[in-house]
């Protein structure tokens, strides 16, 4: 296959490539700068390798690299929760017992909310970290927004239930569940 005949295919299926890639990201900025990616791969990759069928590899590389930005963003993620969680209370010098309880609650939370299944998964990320509401989050995944809140409520309910298993107190899991109900109130 040649470069044009690729183009060609790119250009056909760019924005089937748009949506499926939108599976993956919230962000429009994440979604354009991945659909540039997958073309710019394909074309350094059709130097090596045989594309006999352009749309399927097109796919599979879109696919490959929204994988592998979502896998680095939720590390970033999770390395900024965990940064967070050492600077809470930094004026207030916590006692090491603090400090380390602080962050052991906030690694059993990290492990909890990787746990979930993917779509719940999802839904509480884009409502946790892009602050999106819930008919933002159902537009977007092309869900009601009943369903939305079904994700979130089992999010939550799983979360604090990993926290109980881990150890901390019922009274501590108070806030993982009470931002749903302020949520909800919106």
């Amino acid at each position: 296959m040649n470069r044009t005949s690729l183009t060609q295919a790119f250009l056909a299926w760019k924005a089937s490539l748009t949506r499926y890639v939108a599976t993956f990201f919230v962000s429009r900025e994440d979604i354009e700068d991945t659909v540039q990616e997958v073309y710019l791969q394909a074309l350094a990759s059709e130097r090596t390798t045989e594309i006999r069928s352009p749309s399927s590899y097109l796919f599979r590389v879109a696919r490959n690299i929204a994988l592998n930005k979502k896998a680095r963003q939720r590390k970033v993620f999770f390395e900024n929760l965990e940064q967070f969680g050492d600077s809470i209370g930094e004026d207030d010098a916590p006692s090491v017992f603090d400090q380390v309880y602080g962050k052991q609650k906030l690694r059993a939370l990290s492990e909890a909310i990787e746990a979930l299944p993917p779509q719940c998964r999802k839904v509480f990320l884009m409502q946790r970290m892009d602050g999106l509401s819930y008919k933002e989050i159902a537009g977007r995944l092309g869900i009601s927004t009943r369903t939305v809140e079904k994700h979130l409520e089992k999010a939550l309910r799983r979360c604090a239930e990993h926290l109980l298993t881990q150890g901390f107190a019922e009274n501590e899991t108070d806030n993982v569940t009470s931002f749903a109900k302020y949520k909800a109130s919106e």
